[in-house]
């Protein structure tokens, strides 16, 4: 819980310091964001995720991307205790709410196709997955977000939290 707290301090002193900000260009852009996932809060491990977009306008955009938890422990039905690793090919839909020049309110859901693997089997499924953040415009090509997402399937379920950092090529 202590690791959520500083990356939410983090990310708030950072939208805090900066000064300017520009609203994200429309067209293709790529996005990297590193946090914590688990069953829950406790025993949460790291969270990697790379994605490449196309920003249809300054409401809409469609993401691919691929999804990395290496290792998560702690107690869950489907975790048992042990160790788990997750690994999926991302699609999304992403939907904007611009607030003004500088910052957007977004939300995305889309299907993974996962490999998950725990101490006593593996295998590979359809999960759905979703995320709700907020992004800002450092500038006209740069954007950093915040994200709290839930990716779900038939024995799994998996919370996130993440910060990113954006980059829109147009």
């Amino acid at each position: 819980m202590k690791n959520n707290k500083k990356l939410c301090v983090a990310l708030l002193a950072g939208l805090c310091v900066a000064s300017t900000g520009y609203a994200a260009l429309e067209g293709a852009y790529t996005t990297a964001q590193v946090g914590v996932a688990g069953p829950a809060w406790d025993g949460a491990g790291p969270y990697f995720h790379f994605a490449l977009g196309d920003q249809l306008n300054h409401y809409l955009a469609l993401e691919g991307g691929v999804t990395a938890i290496p290792t998560t422990t702690g107690g869950s039905d489907w975790l048992d205790e042990g160790v788990a690793h997750l690994y999926s090919l991302d699609g999304d839909v992403k939907v904007m709410l611009p607030l003004g020049d500088r910052f957007n309110l977004y939300a995305k859901a889309g299907p993974s196709l996962a490999y998950f693997q725990n101490d006593y089997h593996d295998g590979v499924g359809v999960m759905g997955n979703g995320a709700v953040g907020v992004a800002f415009n450092v500038t006209e090509h740069w954007t950093t977000d915040f994200s709290v997402g839930l990716m779900a399937g038939d024995e799994t379920a998996v919370l996130t939290t993440q910060l990113g950092l954006g980059y829109h090529f147009a």
